[in-house]
């Protein structure tokens, strides 16, 4: 039973680390996105808020510094 909680608060944990972690990426790469592309969409803003891993956004600011477009991000409607 202790050990069956202890993997729940585990889970917990890290769970709202990720959430955390996204909370904090997302400004900065919305941010980054208008500093390269200018003012954002709102269907953009959306997009880029719907992202749920860390991961992928992360993998979005690394292609953010060569792409030439918000369509070559899959960001463009």
């Amino acid at each position: 039973m202790l050990a069956e909680n202890e993997i729940d608060w585990t889970r917990e944990y890290k769970d709202q680390g990720r959430q955390e972690t996204l909370q904090a990426l997302r400004p900065a790469v919305l941010a980054h996105l208008e500093q390269r592309f200018g003012l954002l969409t709102e269907e953009t803003r959306r997009r880029v808020e719907a992202i749920d891993s860390a991961e992928e956004l992360a993998e979005l600011l690394t292609h953010l510094l060569s792409a030439s477009s918000l369509a070559e991000l899959g960001l463009a409607s």
